[in-house]
């Protein structure tokens, strides 16, 4: 069968033209110049240098650990070998912080005991831990114009002002500006695909160098756990394993900052109060660093303990209260955001081992315990700002005023606050403004300044308020004995120095001096007995044997005199008195070729010793070389020109000449 063909007939084919889409880039609105990083910055600095410029007009305050720290620290007046490796193998005052030591050392060897280099180093320190929190905060995916608004409160929050403005808290300064280095390389550890781990070996190495500047970095491994909670990194063995060296510095160092404390005696201040109270007091601190956050004011370098029936009200019931309150408000706010918990925990955990509940100092509450506790709630305000303007576009208009006021706020208090800083005598008497029944430490502080302003009746006055406050104050008993001898007060001051021993038994510098006094009253056995009984609770104490030295000189008992001279060399062959009242010793046993060699080694510890010149002139003398003896009485004539026993011994010495 024959296939039939059809024709098919072709239709119209209608030709579609699919619309090609040309994909064009975003319009990416460039920010304003005064919304860029560069100019936020420069905005940042230059307001924290304007709040802070008061402090680099303060002197030292050597009443507040600057005299052991810096004034009075022998330890940085060379620099090199041997004083580098002292400052890493000793402590100062229990703190075991090389660094700032360290920095303290380079700072004198160029330019002394002027305090300005030192202001100036504490304020660039704290610009660049600013700089820093920018930085982290930008890490954190906050946007310039918040990020740069948290870190100016930062810089300018007046809770601050402590850190930066009293030089010995340098220790502040490099500890955070290493611990937020070690933060920050931490973040890039964990965002950095490329050669990770060398970002994590420098978090390490910065950790040390924080840890080497103050002990309080040991808190850093609890911060990094709190990142990788913010980060939600996935839950793997590797976020332990890669802790672990972390935690084993902090415990090392955490140990080691105990033992010390524990073998100087410092952790026994725990006994007067009980654990319980302790607690309370930590808890009562807590909740003052969170409302002087917010609202920064009757700020004082010294709070005395909450004890009267109005505070153990709020220590005992409201301040518990407010606390579980927020901690449950934290827990709430976990549903919605973990930047709450984040930037609360990180203010608890840095916080955490400053609140004394192991008391290790006389502070309770401090403000420069919150230098970078603070950095946890900073982030939170940042935060929350972005987050309400950018949602909320209007809300900018009733926020960013708010913000300004806020700035002009801190500005103008942490200026102020830094002229309280400017001497010792100021600050003390702010303290005592503000607690004038309670700061019995400030009154004795401030009877210190005053002392060494020689206003002795202005410190008089200060150490008897100190006693009226604590009648069991045995510092200011001992020091207001000293006033009193400096006067020639010696009564007083010997009722002073009973009241010392009385209230501590084991006071060996009041037995010394009360031994001094009895010497001067001619009351020899006495003074023996004090100097001895001071030596028998510091074998070491080179001051009693030197003083116990002069009771035997004037009893004409040289060799005994001598013996106690050497015992004192013995202990400190820095001890010039010691050389100079040894030279006398033997002097009056004729022994002029020992008395000429102990001035000499007077004078080459201080060359300006006008007393070992006069007793050179007088064993030349003695031995006739008249020209030597003219030179050395000449020479302490120059130091003294009222050195009215050099004049005379040098006519005596002339007229033996022109006599010969």
């Amino acid at each position: 069968m024959a296939n039939k063909s059809r024709n098919v007939k072709q239709g119209n084919i209608k030709e579609r033209k699919i619309p090609i889409k040309i994909q064009s880039k975003p319009i990416i609105e460039k920010p304003a110049f005064f919304e860029t990083p560069v100019f936020l910055v420069i905005l940042i600095l230059i307001l924290t240098f304007i709040a802070f410029f008061p402090s680099l007009k303060n002197s030292f305050v050597p009443t507040w650990d600057d005299s052991s720290f810096i004034v009075d620290n022998s330890i940085i007046r060379h620099l090199n070998f041997q004083s580098i490796k002292a400052i890493f193998t000793s402590t100062v005052l229990c703190a075991y912080v090389p660094l700032p030591i360290l920095s303290f050392a380079i700072e004198y060897h160029f330019f002394g005991l002027n305090p300005l280099p030192y202001h100036i180093s504490n304020l660039i320190l704290h610009m660049g831990c600013i700089l820093l929190v920018f930085y982290f905060f930008r890490l954190l995916k906050t946007d310039s114009i918040y990020a740069a608004f948290g870190a100016l409160l930062f810089g300018i929050h007046p809770m601050h002002v402590e850190s930066v403005a009293w030089v010995t808290e340098r220790k502040d300064l490099l500890y955070t500006l290493f611990y937020l280095c070690s933060m920050i390389l931490y973040l890039l550890y964990t965002q950095k695909q490329n050669q990770p781990w060398k970002y994590f070996i420098f978090s390490i190495l910065f950790f040390i160098l924080s840890l080497f500047s103050k002990i309080q970095a040991v808190a850093l491994p609890l911060s990094l756990i709190l990142l990788d909670y913010l980060l939600k990194r996935p839950s793997k063995s590797r976020l332990v394993y890669e802790k672990i060296p972390f935690f084993i510095l902090s415990l090392l160092f955490g140990v080691a900052g105990v033992l010390v404390l524990k073998t100087q005696g410092v952790l026994q201040g725990n006994e007067i109060y009980s654990l319980i109270h302790r607690i309370l007091f930590g808890l009562y601190a807590l909740s003052s660093y969170i409302l002087k956050f917010f609202a920064p004011f009757n700020l004082s370098a010294l709070y005395p303990l909450p004890v009267s029936p109005k505070q153990q009200l709020l220590l005992y019931y409201l301040n518990p209260l407010f606390l579980l309150l927020l901690g449950f408000l934290v827990y709430r706010s976990a549903h919605y955001t973990r930047v709450v918990v984040f930037g609360i925990l990180f203010f608890f955990f840095n916080i955490l081992f400053l609140l004394q509940i192991v008391s290790a100092g006389t502070a309770f509450l401090s403000d420069r315990f919150t230098y970078i506790p603070y950095i946890g709630l900073i982030f939170i305000i940042a935060w929350t700002l972005e987050k309400i303007i950018k949602k909320k576009k209007n809300m900018k208009y009733i926020l960013f005023p708010a913000m300004f006021i806020f700035i002009v706020l801190f500005i103008s208090l942490t200026f102020n606050r830094c002229k309280t800083w400017a001497n010792g005598v100021i600050l003390w008497t702010d303290v005592i403004e503000k607690y004038p029944n309670e700061a019995f430490m400030a009154y004795y502080d401030r009877g210190v300044e005053y002392y060494k302003l020689n206003q002795v009746d202005k410190a008089i006055d200060d150490y008897t308020s100190a006693i009226g406050i604590n009648p069991n104050y045995k510092e200011a008993y001992y020091d207001r004995g000293v006033v009193y001898g400096s006067i020639g007060q010696w009564d007083k001051a010997i009722s002073d120095y009973s009241r010392t021993i009385e209230i501590s038994p084991n006071f060996d510098s009041a037995y010394s001096n009360r031994g001094v006094l009895y010497a001067y009253l001619g009351q020899w056995d006495k003074a023996i007995s004090d100097c001895s009984r001071a030596i028998e609770i510091d074998p070491n104490f080179e001051s009693a044997y030197s003083n116990r030295g002069n009771v035997y000189g004037n009893l004409k008992q040289w060799d005994k005199a001598i013996s106690d001279y050497s015992r004192a060399i013995e202990i400190d062959p820095n001890y010039k008195e010691a050389y100079y009242n040894r030279s006398s010793a033997y002097g009056n046993l004729g022994q002029w070729e020992r008395a000429i060699s102990d001035c000499f080694k007077a004078i080459g510890i201080d060359p300006n010793y006008k007393e070992a010149y006069y007793n050179l002139g007088i064993a030349y003398e003695n031995m006739g070389q008249w020209d030597k003896a003219i030179d050395n009485l000449t020479r302490a004539l120059e130091i003294d020109p009222n050195f009215t026993a050099a004049y005379n011994s040098r006519e005596i010495v002339y007229k033996n000449l022109k006599n010969k």
